[in-house]
């Protein structure tokens, strides 16, 4: 049906998949030929000629095939660029981590949120802020539940010491009875100093 039909239904095509990107068409002389080399004048002549060829063989026309490359324009990437986590911008991203680990009920250490603090002061300004889900966001939550657990620990053992009294367990003619007595007075007996010898970890 023509060049001009030929070109009109690859165009359509193309518009379909890129609205409003149609670039002028070039010829492709040899297979090996660079880009800079393609023609854009000669393609009606060079399919004329192949057409021609293809009639002068017994059903050329038939099963001429026609290999079409059509070049697409990379589409230009919206680039993200990274801040430095520089200490006043994780400072200033502390409070807003806060609020939406409060928001969404997550439990979270200092070691957490910290990290929280560090990731999204390197984001653009504006990013919202967002719960990573990666290996060493789930690690620092464990060391925050470890450190939580020691705390706790820690304290009890300190309320222990300083307490004024304790439950103890004496045998009375074999059987064992619970009885709350004054420290000091252990410690009396015993020679001890007034202060707790257990270290506070």
């Amino acid at each position: 049906k023509g060049y001009r039909v030929l070109r009109a239904k690859v165009e359509e095509h193309f518009d379909i998949k890129i609205p409003g990107q149609w670039c002028a068409d070039y010829f492709k002389p040899t297979n090996n030929a660079y880009q800079k080399d393609f023609d854009s004048s000669a393609l009606q002549v060079q399919l004329d000629t192949a057409w021609h060829k293809a009639r002068l063989r017994n059903d050329g026309q038939a099963g001429f095939v026609l290999e079409l490359y059509v070049y697409v324009p990379k589409p230009v990437e919206a680039t993200t660029t990274l801040r430095r986590d520089t200490a006043a911008r994780i400072r200033e991203q502390m409070p807003r981590v806060a609020e939406m680990l409060r928001e969404q009920g997550i439990t979270a250490g200092p070691a957490t949120q910290n990290y929280m603090a560090v990731t999204q002061a390197r984001l653009p300004d504006g990013a919202p802020p967002v719960v990573p889900n990666n290996t060493t966001f789930q690690r620092v939550q464990h060391v925050d539940t470890r450190q939580a657990a020691i705390d706790s620990a820690m304290q009890e053992g300190q309320q222990l010491a300083t307490a004024e009294c304790h439950l103890v367990r004496v045998k009375i003619q074999g059987v064992p009875v619970a009885m709350v007595v004054k420290i000091s007075d252990i410690r009396s007996a015993l020679g001890l100093p007034d202060y707790s010898l257990r270290p506070p970890f």
